[in-house]
């Protein structure tokens, strides 16, 4: 992994990009209105992006993977959030469908960093 910072990270990034179109939009739509329902997808969220930051500085592959399961968890989380957003109609199906193809995007690329951390020599990463 070449990745010198976890903002390098294209998995952080995209997760990043997941967190920056829920936060705009639970701020504009009808999301808004219900505070708890907000705050906890903006926590599931900002979950997924920390626990990739945080593995990340671990500089341990084997301290990372398992930061990459938890923000998985994280995310299965955010899906579940976004299927109950649009049950109650707080999200377009649009909007659904846009956040869900990000999200499984992020999934993919976690996935693969994490198949990539499993399948070489347990290691600390040197600066």
């Amino acid at each position: 992994m070449g990745a010198k910072t976890y903002r390098e990270l294209t998995t952080w990034q995209l997760a990043d990009e997941l967190r920056r179109e829920i936060l705009a939009l639970t701020a504009t739509t009808q999301a808004r209105d219900d505070k708890r329902f907000r705050e906890s997808m903006w926590s599931a969220i900002g979950s997924v992006c920390h626990n990739l930051a945080e593995g990340f500085a671990r500089r341990n592959d084997r301290e990372f993977a398992q930061f990459i399961r938890i923000a998985l968890g994280s995310l299965a989380e955010v899906d579940d959030h976004l299927h109950e957003a649009t049950q109650r109609q707080l999200l377009t199906i649009a909007d659904f469908t846009r956040l869900q193809r990000l999200a499984d995007h992020v999934k993919a690329t976690a996935t693969k960093l994490l198949h990539s951390l499993q399948t070489v020599p347990v290691r600390s990463r040197r600066r």
